[in-house]
């Protein structure tokens, strides 16, 4: 009988314990934030935006879902799924020090016949080189003779988090064909379908090259909205026409979030792939793009207004979201900005995002509208024409 601990309590690892503990597989959900784990004792839910959480934890809780902050409560679990943060840094190199951290831990609590599973997205081979590593060190155990180590990307998307694992297969591989029967096993007590994979290794690349799909056609959308700019043509328009079963040109606009401004760097920074490295860069463009045309509609001076400070509507995140940067440039040319987003109220906009909240649309001097909070809509109708509307809900 499993007793599964997952270590990571964030977006993606509590959706993932909740997901366990509702498939009746016992469950110890472990995180360093102490507050949040005493929430969770609660049955408070922390990401009140994720449907479905509140709901397993008022049915869990107590019965085969706990919680813990320290890892030797957590010696008797036989199987370890982590799911902590890995970010890069100014330079776009990965720093590893929460994964080192969190494997480091588990390593010292670790049993023969153990199952380790990592889900963070990661480069090709960390799971095989990095993570085994430092498990046999801390464990003083040897990956393939006395424990099971393999690999299972999170696939969710945050605000369908629990829905994902009913609608998308679970891919795993592990570093040797019984890791991966193991995973498989595992995954298959809480998710629909799983699909096994060669190794750790493909399961890794899996979840890297879904990003760098994403972003590479999100990167051609972004050059179409240039081309449609220089013809005088309307994007979305244009798009609605020309997709169809064999041409599906996405949104395009400002790329932000953990996952896709993340992952391409991945394999940008092992190897010469021109097409991912200059689609990144064009997205990350996108910010200065749009900065432009709004000193063409107002000229060098005036009140600017954001409507969206998070890196997506209904996701309350504002890591690597582009409404910062964007900010910054802004105030780099001596303009006032404002903003607004339904996630945050005003003490949060002036102490996350250093502005000041927006009160009125009328008094701005131009408005740009970064994410699909339709709350806006009919105030924004009436200033339209002070709107760079990244996001078309004006027009939909």
């Amino acid at each position: 009988m499993d007793k599964v601990c997952v270590v990571g309590l964030g977006k993606a690892g509590l959706p993932l314990a909740c997901v366990i503990a509702d498939s009746e597989v016992e469950v110890v959900g472990l995180d360093i934030d102490a507050e949040k784990v005493t929430k969770l004792r609660k049955k408070i839910n922390p990401i009140p935006e994720e449907p479905g959480i509140s709901e397993i934890l008022q049915r869990t809780v107590g019965k085969n879902f706990s919680f813990a902050t320290d890892y030797n409560e957590v010696k008797d679990c036989n199987v370890y799924i982590v799911i902590v943060p890995l970010f890069i840094d100014e330079n776009k190199k990965c720093d590893f020090s929460i994964l080192e951290n969190a494997f480091l831990n588990v390593g010292k609590v670790l049993k023969k016949d153990d199952l380790v599973v990592l889900e963070t997205t990661v480069p090709p081979k960390t799971t095989e080189t990095f993570v085994r590593s430092i498990l046999e060190n801390a464990s003083g155990l040897t990956a393939e003779e006395d424990f099971y180590l393999a690999y299972s990307p999170e696939r969710i998307m945050t605000g369908y988090s629990i829905s994902r694992y009913k609608e998308f297969p679970k891919v795993a591989g592990g570093i040797t064909n019984r890791a991966t029967e193991k995973a498989v096993q595992l995954y298959k007590k809480f998710c629909k379908a799983v699909k096994p994979v060669k190794n750790a290794r493909t399961a890794e690349l899996v979840k890297v090259a879904e990003g760098i799909y994403r972003d590479c056609n999100i990167a051609l959308s972004n050059e179409l909205i240039k081309v449609c700019d220089h013809f005088d043509v309307d994007f979305w328009e244009m798009r609605a026409k020309a997709n169809h079963d064999f041409c599906n040109i996405l949104e395009g606009g400002n790329v932000g979030g953990h996952c896709i401004p993340v992952y391409p760097w991945f394999v940008i920074n092992e190897m010469d792939v021109p097409l991912m490295k200059t689609a990144r860069l064009l997205n990350d463009g996108m910010v200065d793009y749009y900065v432009n045309k709004l000193v063409q509609k107002i000229g060098k001076s005036g009140k600017i207004g954001i409507v969206g400070l998070s890196f997506r509507e209904g996701v309350k995140e504002h890591a690597y979201t582009r409404s910062i940067p964007l900010t910054d440039a802004l105030r780099a040319k001596n303009y006032e900005v404002f903003g607004i987003d339904p996630l945050y109220n005003d003490d949060e906009i002036r102490k996350i995002f250093k502005i000041e909240p927006i009160k009125n649309f009328e008094e701005l001097n131009c408005i740009i509208i970064m994410n699909k909070n339709k709350e806006y809509v009919k105030d924004l109708l009436k200033v339209k024409d002070k709107v760079i509307d990244i996001k078309n809900i004006l027009n939909s």
